[in-house]
């Protein structure tokens, strides 16, 4: 009776020995598993800021012209403004005239560099619940000013939507897309026009269930995709972008509609184009689902 209650006993022991070795490897699976989940949040966060670092780069290289031309305006003015005060008997009202002009100028370089450094702010990387349709005013009143400077009138369709999203994200595309359609609408001549539409719809596929989404469209008055060059339009670097006068020199930087691509793939969504039938340029269409954030 005594062996056997020592055999009991021994293996009582060794299951308890199993048990907290099972424990103790379950515990260290869930603090990796924590880890590797804070490494890939960080590195989508670096991805993430890498893509409105690289946005803005592309953004400047479009719309620098127009940056330089109001530094050019806001030195012309005020050496203008020094002349007309500087003069045996000063011409203030004509002073007045270039500072008012100068003025002008230095809010447009400072709109700006607003504009670049708003970007990649900390809380736009953050996922929480946004407008939509707020964040896409915001950019186009924050673009707006360039537009005008080229001709382009940019006319805005909106409904507010509401979803659990990063605002870097939605920003990041919406300006590529603007970019893209700038510089399309500047390569015709006529009525410079861009559209940009926010909607609310289901996205149908085949052997998929529906979803409830929303779709974001950005149009233009350009020449549109050529037909030899839709299936390469979201490869890094190839750029459809030339300007005649130039000898064919490519105008484009070849990364946003990659960019674009890319960000919408990790949402979830799904991009396409096509001509539109109003503007006779481009129509992009970016649809994403609609999020809740999840309670715990």
């Amino acid at each position: 009776m005594y062996s056997i209650n020592l055999e009991i006993q021994n293996n009582s022991d060794v299951a308890n020995h199993i048990k907290e070795r099972v424990q103790k490897n379950v515990n260290d699976l869930s603090g990796t598993t924590d880890k590797v989940e804070k490494t890939i949040t960080e590195l989508l966060n670096w991805n993430r800021t890498l893509s409105g670092l690289a946005t803005i780069g592309i953004s400047s290289a479009v719309f620098g012209h127009e940056t330089e031309g109001s530094i050019t305006q806001l030195k012309g003015s005020v050496m203008a403004a020094k002349l007309a005060l500087s003069r045996k008997i000063p011409k203030v009202d004509d002073a007045i005239v270039e500072i008012e002009k100068a003025v002008k100028s230095s809010k447009r370089v400072a709109a700006w560099g607003a504009y670049a450094l708003t970007r990649v702010q900390r809380e736009k990387r953050n996922k929480k619940n946004v407008n939509i349709a707020k964040i896409i005013q915001s950019v186009v009143n924050e673009l707006e000013p360039a537009y005008k400077a080229a001709s382009i009138s940019i006319n805005t369709e909106l409904k507010d939507i509401y979803t659990y999203t990063f605002q870097m994200d939605i920003e990041t595309v919406l300006i590529n897309l603007l970019t893209n359609a700038y510089t399309a609408a500047t390569l015709k001549s006529g009525k410079r026009l861009i559209e940009v539409r926010l909607i609310e719809e289901d996205l149908k596929e085949p052997k998929k269930l529906i979803e409830n989404g929303y779709s974001l469209i950005v149009s233009d008055s350009g020449p549109g995709v050529s037909k030899e060059f839709e299936h390469r339009l979201f490869e890094p670097l190839f750029s459809t972008k030339v300007n005649p006068t130039q000898g064919s020199k490519s105008i484009g930087t070849g990364l946003g509609l990659t960019v674009v691509n890319s960000i919408v793939n990790d949402l979830n969504g799904n991009i396409s184009f096509d001509k539109d039938p109003v503007l006779k340029g481009a129509r992009f269409k970016i649809w994403l689902p609609k999020e809740r954030k999840q309670r715990n």
